[in-house]
């Protein structure tokens, strides 16, 4: 049984706004170029293939990693290669959290060295998977949709990152072969045929999985409330009257309310971890760095922002 299509079909896209953050690293990881294509038949795609180039990879190794679960971000042929064909062996692997007293498996995928210096990744991702299980019952909806209709799906439930992802700077997204009338919304900057996550060369990685991301025919307008212009993209075949109940800005605000009181919330965070550093350098000299917070400290700020 396919997943029902969404009851709302409206996607707000804050045009410059990541929903998540990281602890900041300080070397630079390898530049990315990911290129997204929808996959199917008979018109109806139900996967999108990703083409991962990696510039500037580690000779040493290197771990690709998911920041969805395994029964969400569901990979499947995943294969890598060298620019000339070569093919570089994989290793899969499941990385086990917890969040909210829930138990976590998020795929990751280990690529031994020595590598060369370019890599290319390729793999499919399903969206749409039904949220519930056969014992205890489905919810009857499905995170993401892919059909003859549109497309929708969350960065994290799409894209694989390097570890560690903090220290990526440069990140380029491209759509290819979309059906005939199809465009690509998303909540990036717009460079030539390419997107490019991130805000004022920051986050670039934050940005790219939290991102909203839209394939299809759509109605766009934009508003702009609190400093923030927003992005609606209807679907072109949502009747008028749906479109317009959806459409006052006052309700779509009280929706937003909790999103942005939790951004508000991070960058309040991020803001007094920023004065604690800088205090920290004081208390150890100019000239000393502030001490860095342990492994286990990170992994426990990504749990507590992460999705």
């Amino acid at each position: 049984m396919l997943p029902q299509r969404p009851r709302i079909p409206v996607i707000p896209l804050l045009a410059a706004l990541p929903c998540l953050f990281f602890v900041a690293g300080c070397q630079q990881g390898p530049g990315l170029v990911f290129t997204l294509s929808p996959l199917g038949t008979g018109g109806a795609p139900d996967r999108l293939a990703v083409t991962l180039e990696l510039r500037g990879v580690p000779p040493g190794g290197l771990d690709l990693r998911g920041f969805a679960a395994t029964d969400v971000m569901q990979v499947a042929d995943l294969a890598a290669t060298a620019q000339d064909g070569t093919a570089i062996p994989v290793e899969a692997r499941i990385d086990t959290t917890r969040f909210d007293s829930r138990t976590l498996d998020r795929p990751r995928f280990t690529l031994r060295g020595p590598l060369p210096a370019s890599v290319i990744v390729r793999y499919t991702v399903r969206p749409g998977t039904r949220e519930g299980d056969a014992h205890m019952g489905f919810t009857g909806r499905s995170h993401g949709y892919l059909g003859k209709e549109f497309g929708f799906v969350i960065g994290r439930g799409v894209f694989l990152l390097p570890d560690p992802a903090e220290s990526i700077r440069d990140i380029a997204v491209s759509f290819v072969d979309l059906p005939e009338g199809w465009t690509a919304i998303a909540p990036w900057r717009k460079d030539g045929d390419a997107w490019r996550p991130g805000v004022d060369g920051r986050f670039a990685a934050e940005h790219l999985v939290s991102a909203a991301i839209g394939l299809g025919r759509f109605r766009e307008r934009t508003f702009s409330t609190g400093g923030t212009r927003f992005l609606l993209a209807v679907e072109s075949g949502i009747p008028g009257d749906q479109e317009a109940r959806h459409d006052r800005h006052d309700i779509i605000e009280d929706d937003l309310q909790p999103l942005l009181q939790r951004v508000r919330r991070i960058l309040h965070q991020e803001a007094r971890e920023g004065v604690r550093e800088v205090d920290q350098r004081r208390e150890h000299g100019n000239g000393d760095p502030a001490p860095q917070p342990s492994r286990e400290r990170r992994e426990q700020d990504r749990q507590v922002v992460e999705p």
